[in-house]
């Protein structure tokens, strides 16, 4: 479907029973919109007349909204037939209903909720003074958008009063029953403005507190209770609320019309008091954030998902408690950008903002945001490893327990993030360590959409950082944005504005989407930016670190055979190694990794080979430390004469395995690495550790002795421990508890690092710290060679 009438149309927003809701243009105006079109199921079991009523139920939702031209009202641009099929032209909507923001943040902060409730009232009153009762009044209409401004949606069952329709028959109740007043339960032909103050009194409740004020395990008692039951007084439930709320939201939930306000004017003005009181502020304070105009943008709804009554709508998903729906993503039109040097077609953008007072400003929050427009589903599976492997090689959010996400891109995981902004990467998934019970939601990107998830794994430190400047005007963001743009740029563009904080991801060139939020820690106060532009890097974690280690080996080569190797100075010819050929051999050595299967990933216009990716792991890292910086650094020591002899093992290295256990009859033990020489035989393990304890290096010595003395067709001549954290005092002085000084009595040493096992029979041992920066050096023994 290429047009619907004049609009073109630029893909599908999402699908319900009755419908579908298009992503379109308005050519006329250069307006991005939103198309519901009536799509009736053909069913047998529908008669004709049903058909009818729900294609005038339509026109009476298109009739209604047009009717209604306020600020706090979604507006309707249009309403035709087009080939048969009924459409409604609408504006695109860049937020969140309530509903889904109580399953983010519940209850709502009470500013919060009073501001949004304030404009509701204002869009109710404005609606009843047209004559039209909306009737369906519940968080899953009401739309918080990024800027703060509040929307009443979906006017479906709305009933001009002058109107006497008879599509709504006795006794049948086409609102939501939680949130119905006790009038429309008895007779929903009979109800007047005071039925939708009651259920904005319900919502009130429910945003407030988090939880509905009646409800049961069927519709009889729910019923009974809306009819009877008086329920606890909100600031029983939230101490957060001021007291005098209590009777303002019960007065608007009274059984009886008369007993409630008259009017939604005459709510919105005690809720706008008790407002006053709380902040100082009045209902009309929204809650904007400053943009960083990084492009020419226009906003545009976030996603759809299909309604309780099988008609599509763009302003999100039903009410909590409806677990039938489920959503349903499209494209979002924000706006183009154009590639200088590319030349190809503009691709359009997604924005996301962060709320002040809503959401919180981490990097969690912002992906919430960007995920929770995919299309989403609640998995079955209480396992994380089946959800992650059932869905090998796709690319997927997973939002574990709502508080961890795990970025998986092309079946790896290459992110996680935390609701505690200071736990990322390996930490965040260890978070879940303890965990027994998983509650997972799974957001599955558009196949365009996939290396958005590489993209946001940048904000947990999976980068590398092209360039910084702390101090440059609106002018060089906008040289430095052009310049990325022209290089076909695949990354992230973070600016800091004042006490604003806004990333930016683009793909060959092309933004395809941005997040902006409140920056609390900013100081900023001139015209001033800090602007910073990161390149992804592949940061595995988990299962797939584990994998990605498992299949990955590492081969010691020769460049040259005509130029001197460190092998051939092992054992008795090591006292023939001057400083001079130390450095020649080391420039000879090279590595190769061998994987089974090299794939390739594409981010943008970048391609990236599994192989590569294994280069960014912690064990090749400390691996290239150790073989060449160290070495270098050795070989121009001062004690470069004393100390080779206690890293002549490493020169014997002909291949490197990873995360392999080392069997001795019904013994085993784990290591991270594994050396074997040429002959194929151990010649040094190494073991990584969060942060080493005196338990850890025991447990490291007394496995190496055991692998040594059982294992007699190996030649371990050391092993190494690899903290994250630095060691202790404590650790450090069982290092040298446990070891000796080398050599005959320890002549010529001044430090200790030798496990003695017999006469001149042991090995070397060492500590080594790699920093969050993935910078290593040696701690234990302390031979000053880093220097």
């Amino acid at each position: 479907m290429d047009k619907i009438a004049q609009y073109e149309v630029l893909g599908e927003l999402g699908r319900g029973g009755m419908g579908v809701v298009l992503d379109a243009v308005d050519p006329r105006l250069d307006r991005h919109v939103a198309i519901k079109v009536i799509e009736l199921p053909n069913d047998p079991n529908m008669t004709q007349q049903t058909k009818d009523e729900l294609i005038e139920r339509f026109k009476r939702e298109a009739k209604a909204s047009a009717k209604l031209n306020h600020p706090n009202i979604v507006s309707i641009y249009d309403f035709g037939e087009y080939e048969g099929r009924y459409y409604m032209v609408m504006e695109f909507l860049q937020g969140r209903n309530l509903s889904q923001l109580l399953k983010i943040h519940s209850p709502l902060s009470v500013p919060v909720a009073l501001k949004s409730l304030i404009q509701v009232c204002e869009a109710l009153d404005f609606a009843h003074y047209q004559g039209i009762i909306h009737r369906d009044i519940k968080p899953a209409n009401i739309v918080i958008l990024d800027n703060g401004t509040t929307k009443l949606t979906d006017f479906g069952i709305a009933r001009l009063e002058s109107t006497q329709s008879d599509l709504t028959k006795a006794g049948s109740i086409l609102g939501s029953l939680l949130y119905i007043s006790p009038e429309q339960l008895m007779n929903p032909k009979d109800v007047d403005k005071r039925a939708d103050i009651y259920s904005l009194g319900v919502t009130a409740y429910e945003i407030l507190t988090g939880q509905l004020p009646y409800n049961g395990s069927n519709i009889g008692e729910i019923v009974m209770k809306i009819m009877q039951s008086e329920p606890p007084r909100p600031s029983e439930l939230n101490p957060q609320i001021p007291s005098e709320l209590d009777g303002m939201i019960f007065k608007a939930m009274a059984k009886t019309v008369e007993m409630r306000y008259d009017t939604a004017k005459d709510f919105a003005a005690d809720l706008s008091q008790a407002l006053y009181k709380l902040t100082g502020a009045t209902g009309q304070d929204a809650l904007p954030l400053p943009n960083i105009d990084l492009s020419v943008t226009n906003r545009g709804i976030e996603h759809v998902v299909r309604h309780d009554d099988n008609t599509p709508t763009q302003y999100g998903s039903g009410p909590s408690h409806d677990q039938g729906a489920t959503i349903s993503t499209g494209t979002l039109n924000m706006g183009t950008i154009s590639s200088a040097s590319s030349g190809s077609a503009s691709v359009r953008s997604k924005e996301f903002t962060l709320v002040e007072g809503i959401d919180e400003a981490t990097p969690f929050a912002a992906a919430l945001r960007v995920l929770r427009g995919w299309h989403v589903e609640n998995l079955s599976t209480n396992t994380m490893l089946e959800a992650i492997y059932k869905y090998e090689g796709k690319s997927q959010g997973l939002i574990i327990n709502n508080s961890v996400i795990l970025l998986i891109y092309k079946g790896l995981i290459v992110g996680a993030m935390v609701n505690k902004p200071e736990l990322t990467g390996p930490a965040a998934y260890q978070h879940m360590a303890s965990w027994q019970k998983f509650e997972m939601t799974q957001c599955m990107p558009q196949e365009k959409e996939e290396p958005w998830l590489v993209l946001l794994a940048i904000m947990v430190g999976a980068n590398t950082l092209m360039e910084h400047n702390p101090m440059c005007s609106r002018g060089d963001i906008s040289k430095a944005i052009e310049l990325q743009k022209s290089k076909r740029f695949s990354g992230m563009i973070r600016v800091t504005e004042k006490r604003t904080l806004k990333w930016t991801g683009l793909l060959d060139g092309q933004q395809v989407f941005s997040i902006t939020m409140p920056y609390p820690s900013g100081s900023y106060d001139g015209e001033y930016f800090d602007l910073s532009i990161y390149a992804p890097r592949f940061n595995l974690i988990g299962p797939s670190l584990r994998k990605l280690l498992v299949e990955a080996q590492l081969q010691i080569v020769s460049k040259s055979i005509n130029r001197p190797i460190l092998a051939q100075y092992a054992g008795a010819k090591e006292k023939q190694l001057t400083s001079e050929v130390m450095e020649e051999a080391l420039r000879n050595t090279d590595t190769t990794t061998i994987m089974p299967k090299d794939a390739t990933f594409e981010i943008g216009n970048r391609s990236i080979k599994y192989s590569d990716i294994f280069k960014e792991t912690n064990h090749f890292k400390v691996l290239d430390w150790l073989m060449y910086e160290y070495m270098y650094g050795l070989s121009r020591s001062s004690a470069f004469a004393n100390l080779k002899k206690r890293f002549s093992w490493i020169w014997t290295f002909k291949s490197l395995k990873f995360l392999q256990p080392v069997k001795m009859g019904s013994f085993s033990a784990t290591f991270d690495i594994l050396a074997y020489n040429n002959q194929d035989q151990l010649t040094a393990l190494f073991r990584f550790e969060n942060e080493i304890s005196e338990e850890s290096l025991n447990n490291m010595i007394e496995d190496v002795r055991r692998i040594k003395t059982e294992r007699t067709q190996d030649d371990i001549q050391a092993a190494m421990l690899v903290t994250y954290l630095p060691a202790s005092e404590a650790v450090l002085a069982q290092f040298n508890r446990q070891t000796i000084k080398p050599g005959l009595l320890g002549m010529g040493e001044s430090e200790r690092g030798f496990v003695k096992m017999g006469w001149n029979k042991g090995f070397y041992l060492f500590v080594a710290h790699l920093n969050e920066s993935g910078v290593a050096h040696l701690i234990a023994p302390n031979l000053q060679v880093d220097a």
